[in-house]
């Protein structure tokens, strides 16, 4: 399971310029996706709004508000990445689920469904 320190890890590294950090936050927003699956919001959508109190979450991860408040726009332009990625290289065939392994945490694994 993803840390929400990895996840703030990732969006104070993040890079246009770099793909190896590219490839870690593109891989942090798939594993966000997978979390509320089956619900009417996505965590991306509840992390989001959590976001615009940026001087709250800013105290609370004691870091500069300047940087919450670049979250929002830069998880919505990797959640379009990831569903661009996805389009091109055909994986939207290919369910992912979460599935639980015990006390040590879970993997998310592509399953081919057949339609």
């Amino acid at each position: 399971m993803v840390s929400f320190y990895d996840l703030l890890e990732k969006l104070n590294n993040f890079s246009q310029d770099d793909e190896l950090n590219d490839r870690k936050s593109l891989q942090i927003i798939r594993n966000g996706n997978d979390l509320h699956k089956d619900e009417d919001r996505s965590f991306w959508d509840e992390f989001i709004e959590l976001c615009s109190n940026s001087e709250g979450m800013a105290e609370l991860l004691e870091i500069d508000s300047t940087k919450v408040s670049s979250w929002p726009s830069k998880i919505r332009k990797l959640i379009e990445k990831t569903k661009e990625i996805d389009q091109k290289s055909g994986n939207s065939e290919i369910e992912k689920r979460v599935v639980p392994t015990g006390d040590n945490g879970s993997i998310t694994m592509g399953l081919e469904t057949s339609e």
